[in-house]
C-alpha cells in the first residue's frame, strides 16, 4: 500500500486540537485500509472534484433544469473560491506531510484545511431542498462518503472534512436563498454572450 515519507512540516493547529484530529485520522488511516475499500473511495472522491460538478451542471442544463444548473455551478464556484482563499491563509500541511507513515492514495498540491471536495459536494445539497425525503437523504449520504473518502485516502484530517462540509452547506444555502436575484442576471448575461457569437 502506498506510503509517504513526511516532509518535516508540523501541524500548525493548536496542540490539543491537532492531537485530537490526528488521533481520529489514525483510526481511519491506516487502520481501516483494504484493497476493496480503496477502489470504492477512489471512485467516490471523484464526485467532489470540480469536473464532476461541471458535468452535473451540464446534465441539468440538458435535462431542462437551467435554474438548478445555474445554482449548482454558482455554488461550486463560490465554494471553490472561498475554500482556496482559506487554504492559503491557514496553510495547514496535509497529513502525509506531517505524520510518519500515511496510506495515501491521492496526492494534492495545495494545503489541507478545509477540504475543497467536501465543500463542493455539500454546497450542492441545499439545491435538493424541494425534493422528496429519500433523494435528500441519498444526497447527504453520498456527500458524507465523499468527505470521509478524503480522510481515508490520506489527504485530509477529519476537521478539514468537517469544516469543508459546513462551509459548503452555508454557501449552498446562501446561493439557494438568493436564487431570485442570481438566476435572472446569469440568464441575461448568458443571452448577451450568445448574441455576441451568433
Amino acid at each position: 500500500m502506498p506510503t509517504i515519507v513526511p516532509t518535516g512540516l508540523s501541524d500548525n493547529f493548536p496542540p490539543q486540537l491537532s492531537s485530537l484530529d490526528t488521533s481520529l485520522f489514525l483510526l481511519i488511516n491506516p487502520d481501516m485500509s483494504s484493497e476493496i475499500i480503496n477502489v470504492l473511495f477512489l471512485a467516490l472522491t471523484l464526485l467532489g472534484g470540480f469536473s464532476a460538478s461541471v458535468i452535473l451542471a451540464e446534465l441539468l442544463f440538458i435535462g431542462g433544469h437551467e435554474r438548478k444548473a445555474i445554482l449548482a455551478i454558482s455554488s461550486v464556484l463560490l465554494a471553490s473560491a472561498i475554500t482556496g482563499v482559506i487554504k492559503v491563509i491557514i496553510a495547514r500541511p496535509r497529513p502525509y506531510m506531517v505524520l510518519p507513515v500515511v496510506n495515501v492514495l491521492a496526492l494534492e498540491a495545495d494545503w489541507s484545511f478545509p477540504s475543497g471536495h467536501a465543500s463542493r459536494v455539500f454546497s450542492l445539497l441545499p439545491l435538493a431542498s424541494g425534493s422528496d425525503k429519500r433523494l435528500r437523504l441519498t444526497g447527504y449520504a453520498i456527500a458524507s462518503l465523499v468527505a470521509f473518502s478524503r480522510i481515508y485516502l490520506g489527504t485530509h484530517y477529519p476537521l478539514d472534512a468537517l469544516a469543508g462540509a459546513t462551509l459548503g452547506l452555508l454557501i449552498g444555502a446562501t446561493i439557494d436563498q438568493y436564487e431570485a436575484f442570481l438566476v435572472p442576471r446569469v440568464e441575461a448575461a448568458a443571452t448577451r454572450l450568445r448574441g455576441m457569437f451568433t
